[in-house]
């Protein structure tokens, strides 16, 4: 199983910028599990609607290729996660 840490990302460094605030003081650490997602599971990880969702999508979408049956493969999941970021939680301790 292979999964995207928010603070040791080993596949890839262009999903964080390390002097980021965001990712040092303020975002909660979390794993996402990278396997074969539904479009309403990615929805529900990037807390969006499905249309919002396609808009991301479709600047790539030549790239990010068709789903197999109603599944993103694990390869287009880590292209997903690459082009639009890996989700995470902004904490507030304000």
């Amino acid at each position: 199983m292979k999964y995207f840490n928010l603070y040791s990302m080993k596949r890839t460094d262009i999903l964080l910028n390390s002097s980021n605030w965001l990712i040092k003081e303020n975002a909660i650490q979390c794993l996402v599990k990278v396997k074969p997602y539904t479009q309403k599971e990615l929805c529900q990880l990037y807390e969006t609607s499905d249309k919002t969702f396609l808009k991301w999508l479709a600047p790539f979408r030549q790239q990010l290729g068709s789903k197999t049956g109603r599944y993103y493969s694990v390869l287009q999941v880590e292209i997903i996660f690459l082009k639009l970021g890996i989700p995470y939680i902004i904490r507030d301790d304000a």
